[in-house]
């Protein structure tokens, strides 16, 4: 009941199943490192089709509802996964580096007894970049990717005409760090940005910054201020040469003044060209 009234409260609307839970799958990555996801399933329905959501944000709240409880009232099966480093799932979180564990998550998802050979993608932002990272390598069981304001590669977004893209950075950082509960994501979306701007004021060097706003040193940050976007730091983290592979249907959402939505519109045209469409 409180699942469906939080569903409802998100303004979506409940489907006619009734969803069932599994809690704490264990998902094994090729370096031995446990992942954890829930598993939302409609009661009654065998091996329905399977909406693969893979989120740094918690697989919880607000995320668990949207993207379990959403899908699965429909008729979906739905995975939601949290990503290394965070809410259980073992290792160290590394950012944009969501290749191997991706492609080992869809490797565990089709051999279950429960899979009906089928799935797709869902999410935004890091959501949606987490879909490029594999989706030109995750194999014909792949039917769909659904994706919002992101893009395949944020090498860019980061370095904005070759400008460190400073506020964004150090917003999401900040964000990523306190994300230590299923609620943090309504209390991070407020004050991060404050506290973001408040260190950006302190006048300190940019290197201090991280620990101004956080309360510590943050390695992704202090990465990006060392790599800039020429430098190998951004190899495995750039799929845009993969995008034209893809070959499973993409439905794209972005916005006028999103951050991405100039590299998200590259990604667009890649796939238009890549099956001979004109843009």
């Amino acid at each position: 009941m409180m699942r469906l009234l939080g569903v409802t409260a998100l303004g979506l609307r409940n489907g006619p199943h009734r969803v069932t839970v599994e809690r704490d799958l264990e998902v094994p990555a090729a370096d031995g490192v446990t992942l954890l996801a829930d598993r939302y399933s409609p009661a009654g329905v065998e091996k329905a089709p399977t909406v693969l959501v893979r989120s740094p944000y918690g697989r919880r709240g607000p995320f668990g509802l949207m993207c379990g409880q959403g899908f699965a009232s429909h008729g979906f099966q739905a995975v939601v996964q949290s990503v290394r480093g965070g809410f259980g799932s073992g290792g160290v979180f590394e950012a944009l580096d969501e290749r191997e564990d991706g492609l080992a998550t869809i490797e565990w998802l089709t051999s279950q007894p429960w899979f009906g050979g089928t799935f797709a993608m869902h999410g935004p932002s890091y959501l949606g970049y987490v879909q490029w990272a594999v989706a030109a390598e995750a194999g014909p069981e792949l039917k769909a990717l659904s994706m919002q304001v992101t893009a395949s590669t944020f090498r860019d977004a980061v370095n904005v005409g070759g400008t460190f893209a400073l506020e964004s950075a150090l917003i999401w950082v900040d964000l990523t760090a306190r994300m230590k509960n299923s609620l943090s994501g309504i209390t991070t979306g407020i004050m991060s940005p404050r506290r973001a701007r408040r260190a950006t004021l302190s006048g300190r060097p940019l290197a201090e910054l991280d620990r101004l706003a956080t309360g510590e040193q943050q390695r992704f940050f202090q990465d990006l201020l060392v790599n800039g976007p020429d430098t190998p730091f951004w190899d495995k983290r750039d799929f845009s040469t993969t995008v034209s592979q893809v070959t499973a249907p993409v439905n794209m959402t972005g916005g006028w003044y999103d951050i991405f939505l100039p590299w998200q519109m590259k990604d667009y045209a890649a796939l238009r060209a890549a099956v001979g469409a004109p843009t």
